[in-house]
């Protein structure tokens, strides 16, 4: 993305960059959903280690990298927060157009994070250091609330279609935003079955992408989500097994994209190479047996209707993703 001047925007300027953004949504409506992402540098530790003295320069640049490809692809999306060798951002769905720019999320994802994983790799210029991406996709009904008028023994703040809440503080002449709440939690314990090079999308993201209507010329979502496996997740689901949902392009060469002892190392691959993976409409036998079936398919429901709008602002992704 570039600045007015014509140069590659810094992430350290991106307050500056969406602080009209962040006024213009602290406004908006009590409620939104908000779709989450999670791009975090694979192998980070050790480069750390063996390159003290350049290490940070490749820090910094993995996030500009990583925000100048995501705002050129979704100009309205916003940075949550840096986390170490993790960047987080968000979206609300009121700022697309329609499903089919939803739909072509996980693709959008994998693209930016296979370019930045190559540039980053370009940078060190050493091969027996390697550097990669894993990106992580869920998405979350939130309820605003702005912290200075926020009462913490106030539980009506909490419903049952929004238990999260995205809290807003002016600092000076900064706004500052964070999210908290069950499916907040979610989506980091679902990023710890991130893989490199592949996108991992939550149980609900992905229901959500099954039951849109697929886009004319846009491959199926069937064909490119698989399950692979199912894990208990600390304090989600009551500690029942959750899905771990992987997005890859073409699952029928998947195996190229594995080294050769990653099945030994990594029982998700090895479940993968052995072919014990699980097609996506098993979700719906999931919610129904646990009971959720009517809150998630009334939650996409909400989301259809919402990139059904003809009300909002049109919205569109760039070009350039495509």
């Amino acid at each position: 993305m570039e600045s007015s001047s014509g140069n590659e925007i810094s992430p350290l300027d991106f307050s500056k960059i969406d602080i009209n953004i962040l006024n213009a949504e602290n406004s908006s409506s009590e409620k939104n959903i908000y779709i989450f992402f999670s791009f975090d540098l694979v192998g980070s530790t050790k480069f750390k280690v063996e390159e003290p003295s350049s290490w940070p320069f490749i820090i910094f640049k993995f996030y500009e990298f990583i925000y100048n490809e995501v705002k050129n692809k979704i100009p309205q999306i916003l940075v949550w927060k840096y986390l170490g060798d993790e960047v987080l951002l968000y979206v609300s769905i009121q700022d697309f157009e329609s499903d089919a720019m939803i739909y072509e999320i996980p693709n959008l994802v994998f693209t930016i994070q296979s370019k930045v994983a190559t540039d980053i790799q370009t940078l060190i210029n050493n091969k027996k250091l390697n550097l990669d991406i894993k990106s992580t996709i869920w998405i979350a009904g939130v309820k605003n609330v702005k912290s200075q008028v926020f009462n913490p023994n106030d539980i009506s703040v909490i419903d049952s279609n929004y238990q999260n809440l995205r809290m807003s503080l002016t600092v000076g002449n900064q706004l500052q935003v964070d999210f908290l709440g069950p499916d907040m939690d979610t989506g980091f314990r679902v990023a710890k079955f991130a893989y490199h090079h592949k996108v991992v999308l939550s149980a609900d993201f992905a229901y959500l992408l099954y039951r849109m209507k697929k886009p004319k010329k846009q491959k199926g979502i069937d064909d490119c989500i698989k399950i692979v496996s199912f894990e208990i997740l600390k304090g989600v689901w009551n500690n029942k097994y959750y899905p771990i949902i992987w997005y890859y392009p073409n699952w029928k060469c998947i195996e190229k994209d594995f080294l050769y002892a990653d099945h030994k190392e990594n029982e998700i691959v090895d479940r993968i190479l052995s072919n014990r993976i699980e097609s996506i409409n098993r979700l719906e036998n999931v919610y129904e047996e646990l009971g959720k079936l009517e809150y998630i398919d009334g939650f996409v429901e909400e989301c259809i209707a919402i990139n059904s709008s003809s009300e909002k602002e049109a919205f569109v992704i760039s070009n350039e993703s495509k």
